[in-house]
């Protein structure tokens, strides 16, 4: 099946991030709850930039090893999703549950590396960035390691 039948079919669908049934999930499923979180990040301090867009496109390039064409789409999703479900706290479970310690220590990175996308850090970022490791069961530790990977060029 094409991305584009897959992003149709999941939109319309409306089905939920998360599963009682313990069922597998989709790379598409953790696609989108890992750029959601981007996104939010990104729209912290109400200035969603190119810089922090391209950010989110060479993530999921690289990590998903996806074709710009691809990665568009599923940001351009992520956005959907989001504002049509307009909280951000099933994404979150949703990364917490299903990603390794390491891939959401991954995603952490990706947090930092979209707020510095810009050149600015805003203390909203700051807060969002502090509030999401915590609730993807991140320690002060995580982190630090998270951002030192960022600096290190890691990610």
């Amino acid at each position: 099946m094409s991305i584009d039948a897959q992003l149709t079919q999941y939109f319309e669908s409306g089905a939920p991030l998360t599963d009682a049934g313990g069922l597998n999930y989709s790379q598409l499923d953790m696609q989108l709850a890992a750029v959601a979180l981007l996104v939010e990040t990104a729209l912290a301090d109400t200035l969603y930039t190119e810089e922090e867009f391209s950010t989110m496109l060479n993530a999921l390039n690289g990590y998903w090893r996806l074709g710009s064409g691809d990665a568009e789409k599923i940001v351009g999703l992520a956005e959907m999703v989001r504002q049509r479900r307009g909280k951000i706290l099933p994404f979150i479970e949703f990364v917490r549950s299903q990603f390794s310690h390491d891939q959401r220590l991954i995603i952490y990175a990706l947090i930092w590396k979209v707020i510095k996308a810009d050149g600015k850090v805003d203390s909203r970022e700051i807060s969002i960035s502090s509030a999401l490791g915590g609730l993807l069961g991140l320690t002060t530790d995580d982190e630090i390691e998270g951002r030192r990977l960022l600096m290190e060029g890691k990610v």
